[in-house]
């Protein structure tokens, strides 16, 4: 409970914070909800830029960052108390509406399935991006208390607005305050999109779109754990919220927070500038046979690139300093050669998805529905498929719905072509659900037994989230109520825990650990490194010649014990797995431990091996 009340008076400081900037960029809000969804998007973004900057000037310790925010709850007072007073009186008038009884279904129902992720959210890392960097780089950016270069890592220099959150959370108290930050998108990303909808429908239109989205099982399965997914779908939202109110207005400081929230989504992902070049696009579209002034059709473009670019430059510039590429490990050709091969960073579609063709392309939403783990992810429910294809029956289509469709249509193109993952459609999935939401009010509306057809369906499709969310969240109340302690719970259920707690125990504690094929490295505490990002590495920094694999990697001090991790699971990649002897060949090899993991279809074997100095024969 200690990490929720920490938690809450951080979010009544970043809606605080986000306050003094909406009144600095004159934005005139029309609803307190409007108010506080735009607020909580600035004030999180502006705190994790503070955090950065603390941590690239190496005070990224608990008191300069307990310091930093009451600093900050006294410059921003006046904002958080008039926050505080806006809130309840909202409230006030939330409980005092009248609700239809569709409508109050809805708000059950997600209040149900939000009460089992926040649960579901307070237990220990688990996942494996979450594992492998989200949470192990903030770790050891806490234990230099800097944020530094990781040595053979490829992600440390990415864009991580993100994880300076999950770091203050971290630092702070814990793993779960830094958890919570996700769990906060979530619900974010909920208002944010009712939000824009309400811009143009009706409350139970816009009601209903974002219930969808809430309730998708990808979507709260994937908020308890320490991604940054359910933040680029919160500030995708806010870049065009800021370009509708801009195509309503024509307010150029509208087009300013479009930049500012792009700017902020490019500082997650690098995979988002597909989401301002929509944009560009569009705006584009809109002045190009307009008759207005060349002032007053560049005005808004370069306030918007300068804004964006303002919000997310120091991640592209700090990563072009340091290894020569913006964008490493990518595009290396592009950056005198300072990159991974092009069979690495290319070779994404052969481990999730379909493939590419014609046939994928239009099929794709049924293998998303019916078979997610290709995909590696939770299904995103049959919502999707039932209502999806009923708009082609759809005549007189608004302007808005128009918009929406061509900018799903080129979301969903990009996410096809580039890494076919589900926690990458979920900017598209918003779209759909608004989509889904048209469908049902003006199609099924128009007759009475689709009207009622369609209701039913609504409801069988939440209460099947309904009961999912029960049954993914179920497992984790032992833990998160303390009937279960963390180290059985971790043993059981994160297949890394095992062997790193083994390593921890019996290991030196100056020694450095090989590990070959586990990218989950977070519960280790020895000084770990992937041997496949070794090799890349040497590879990029056109070391290779003359110099082996194995005398490269000793030479860096990983060649005293290495862990091997074997997938023996039943839907195991085709790839074979590797075993202790692809390296150190030659070199004298002693098994110390074995460590099996199974749960469920999935089944790990770790070996533990001792490496000798003497040469000698294969073990």
């Amino acid at each position: 409970m200690i990490d929720i009340l920490i938690f809450c008076l951080l979010v009544w400081l970043i809606l605080g914070m986000g306050k003094a900037f909406l009144d600095f960029l004159k934005l005139q809000c029309h609803s307190v909800l409007e108010e506080c969804v735009l607020s909580f998007g600035l004030g999180a973004g502006a705190l994790a830029l503070m955090v950065l900057t603390i941590g690239l000037f190496g005070f990224l310790f608990k008191g300069v960052l307990l310091a930093m925010l009451v600093l900050l709850s006294i410059v921003f007072l006046r904002g958080i108390a008039q926050m505080r007073r806006n809130i309840f009186e909202t409230l006030k008038d939330f409980i005092r509406s009248s609700f239809s009884t569709f409508e109050r279904f809805l708000i059950i129902t997600v209040l149900f399935v939000a009460m089992l992720t926040l649960i579901g959210s307070l237990s220990p890392v688990m996942g494996m991006d979450a594992a492998a960097y989200h949470m192990q780089d903030v770790k050891i950016f806490i234990q230099q208390h800097r944020i530094i270069l990781i040595p053979f890592t490829r992600e440390s220099l990415w864009p991580f607005l993100i994880q300076m959150l999950f770091a203050l959370g971290l630092c702070l108290k814990g793993v779960v305050l830094a958890k919570l930050f996700h769990f906060a998108y979530y619900g974010a990303s909920f208002f944010a999109i009712y939000l824009l909808c309400r811009r143009y429908w009706p409350r139970p239109n816009s009601l209903l779109a974002a219930s969808i989205f809430a309730i998708t099982p990808a979507i709260f399965t994937g908020t308890t754990y320490a991604y940054t997914d359910l933040a680029v779908v919160f500030y995708t939202v806010l870049a065009f919220y800021g370009f509708f109110t801009w195509l309503d207005t024509n307010q150029t400081r509208w087009f300013c927070l479009s930049g500012i929230m792009a700017g902020f989504l490019l500082g997650i992902k690098i995979t988002s500038a597909v989401v301002p070049a929509i944009i560009l696009a569009l705006y584009l579209h809109k002045i190009l046979f307009s008759r207005i002034g060349f002032k007053q059709k560049t005005l808004p473009v370069m306030v918007f690139i300068l804004a964006m670019m303002a919000c997310c430059g120091v991640w592209y510039v700090r990563s072009w300093l340091i290894l020569g590429n913006p964008i490493f490990p990518f595009a290396g050709s592009l950056f005198n050669g300072n990159g991974y091969p092009k069979d690495y960073t290319q070779g994404f579609h052969a481990f999730a998805g379909i493939g590419l063709g014609w046939k994928q392309y239009v099929s794709m939403l049924w293998f998303l529905t019916l078979n997610p783990a290709r995909f590696g992810g939770e299904s995103i429910g049959l919502v999707f498929l039932l209502f999806l294809p009923m708009l082609v029956f759809v005549r007189n289509v608004p302007k808005f719905v128009r918009y929406v469709f061509v900018i799903a249509w080129a979301l969903y193109t990009s996410w096809f072509f580039v890494y076919q993952y589900t926690r990458f459609f979920y900017p598209t999935l918003f779209f759909l659900c608004i989509l889904a939401s048209f469908v049902y009010y003006d199609f099924c509306f128009k007759d009475h037994f689709l009207r009622k057809l369609g209701t039913l369906l609504l409801i069988g499709c939440f209460g099947y989230s309904a009961a999912l969310a029960i049954y993914h969240h179920a497992e984790k109340f032992p833990v998160v109520f303390g009937l279960t302690a963390q180290r059985e719970y971790l043993m059981k259920h994160e297949r890394s825990f095992g062997i790193a707690d083994y390593v921890n125990t019996h290991i030196p504690k100056d020694a450095k650990v090989l590990i070959v094929a586990e990218p989950r490295l977070y519960y280790f505490d020895r000084e770990v490194a992937m041997a496949d990002l070794i090799q890349l590495d040497l590879l990029s920094k056109k070391q290779a010649s003359g110099r082996t694999l194995d005398d490269f990697m000793c030479s860096n001090g990983y060649c005293n014990y290495m862990v091997v991790m074997r997938d023996l699971s039943r839907n195991k990649p085709l790839a074979p797995s590797l075993t202790a002897k692809d390296y150190f060949k030659g070199y004298d090899k002693n098994l110390l431990k074995t460590v099996e993991f199974t749960y469920r279809d999935e089944r790990y074997l770790y070996e533990l091996w001792k490496i000798n100095g003497n040469i000698g024969e294969h073990p």
